[in-house]
């Protein structure tokens, strides 16, 4: 989990992750959290494949492109 919680800061950082994070524990659905990329569909599911969390089979990205208004994700947004 330290190691899943490293790459999304890193994907942050890098500007390629614009928000994420779990679902309510108490939710026992089959969806465990989202998030949401600053980059391409192609782009996206590279990065999620080397998330080791993915590689460890515990989550399953799900990834349907969305288009959202502009400036709607600017960069530079604080994630607090």
């Amino acid at each position: 989990m330290k190691q899943h919680h490293a790459v999304v800061k890193r994907m942050v950082d890098e500007g390629n992750l614009a928000i994420a994070g779990p679902f309510q524990f108490s939710d026992q659905g089959e969806l465990r959290g989202v998030a949401i990329f600053r980059v391409r569909a192609e782009q996206t599911a590279k990065l999620t494949q080397d998330d080791p969390i993915v590689k460890a089979g515990l989550l399953k990205p799900e990834i349907h492109p969305w288009a959202p208004g502009k400036g709607v994700l600017a960069s530079g947004q604080s994630m607090q």
